[in-house]
């Protein structure tokens, strides 16, 4: 699991360390669901299930991306944001 979250969002990718299983996304509005049970993301696509949270899901995996850069954990690779 590589994970990246603010004051409003957590946004989190699920990876098969081998590699043979699809990645699942998550993104979730913890201002308005503080208990995480409507994911904003299609599951296996990580597509927004709403064009109003592409620009959320874009900036919180452009720095997971960072934060996996800069802490060492590259493999297994993120999928492209």
């Amino acid at each position: 699991i590589r994970a990246v979250r603010d004051s409003r969002w957590k946004y989190a990718v699920y990876l098969d360390p081998n590699g043979r299983a699809a990645p699942e996304h998550e993104m979730y509005d913890l201002h308005s669901d503080p208990q995480e049970v409507r994911n904003l993301l299609d599951r296996l696509s990580g597509r927004p299930r709403s064009a109003a949270h592409e620009s959320e899901r874009r900036r919180m995996g452009e720095r997971l991306a960072e934060l996996c850069v800069d802490s060492g954990t590259l493999t297994p690779t993120l999928p492209l944001a």
